[in-house]
């Protein structure tokens, strides 16, 4: 149970986070792929956003991934769901398996560097079997943009998963 109170630590974060920055996350054209390579660490390293929210009451989704496992998270500051999965990474298929129900999914996936204000990568999950299809997350060279305490709590999701 303690990765559904991170899920939930998450999402008021990230809420938070939202009405703190009011940024959002508009397409512009400076998407570098990511290297094969690179591309199961960078998925690990961040939760994955549909949008920075602008209020406490705007919902997003999110997705969270940290060694095979995983959330999806629906809400906003004071209402959510959460969906865990496991999953498997080859070069950019993803599988799914929903813990809930059983149901699986595959997918191609899209990783690119993106800089666009707090967010420093987009994954686009082209059948994404929750939500939508693109997300933004952070990396290193953009946490200075990145409000402290949504940083502390991403940090401490990260130990926690590991």
């Amino acid at each position: 149970m303690k990765k559904t109170v991170l899920a939930a630590v998450l999402v008021s974060a990230v809420a938070a986070f939202g009405a703190a920055t009011g940024c959002r996350s508009s397409s512009t054209d400076n998407a570098v792929e990511v290297a094969d390579g690179e591309v199961q660490t960078a998925l690990e390293s961040t939760p994955w956003l549909d949008k920075a929210p602008e209020s406490p009451t705007d919902n997003f989704s999110a997705y969270v991934f940290q060694k095979g496992e995983g959330a999806f998270v629906t809400g906003n500051q004071y209402r959510g769901t959460w969906d865990m999965f496991r999953y498997r990474l080859n070069e950019t298929n993803l599988e799914f398996r929903f813990l809930a129900d059983g149901k699986t999914a595959k997918s191609k996936i899209k990783l690119e560097h993106f800089d666009n204000g707090p967010f420093g990568y987009r994954l686009t999950i082209k059948d994404a079997p929750r939500g939508p299809k693109v997300y933004y997350g952070f990396d290193n060279h953009h946490s200075k943009d990145v409000p402290v305490a949504l940083k502390q709590v991403v940090d401490n999701l990260a130990k926690r998963t590991h």
